[in-house]
């Protein structure tokens, strides 16, 4: 499971987030990866609003004895997060860590 969360301010939520993603939650869902957004805050910072996306794909029965299957995974993953990166970055939206974390 990968959870990617952007940071958001008033009235941005996560049903004015996900549209933007679209693209890149299709690429993602034919590398067999499941797609969820959700509303959140920071559990530490209250104030601070988030739009947390929940990523999550079905493992074989046999994932933790099986190396190339691990390689492929986390390979997987660093590719869905470049993309998620790249589609963030193409929309402006900033995804550094807050000042003061």
């Amino acid at each position: 499971m990968a959870i990617y969360q952007v940071p958001v301010a008033d009235p941005v939520a996560s049903a004015t987030i996900s549209p933007h993603f679209e693209r890149w939650a299709i690429g993602a869902g034919h590398a067999g990866w499941t797609i969820g957004w959700r509303d959140g805050a920071d559990p530490w910072q209250p104030d601070r609003r988030v739009v947390e996306t929940y990523c999550y794909a079905m493992l074989p029965e046999d994932f933790l004895d099986n190396p190339l299957e691990q390689l492929y995974w986390r390979t997987d993953l660093v590719q869905m997060t470049r993309a998620f990166m790249l589609e963030a970055r193409r929309m402006g939206i900033r995804l550094a860590v807050p000042q003061g974390m």
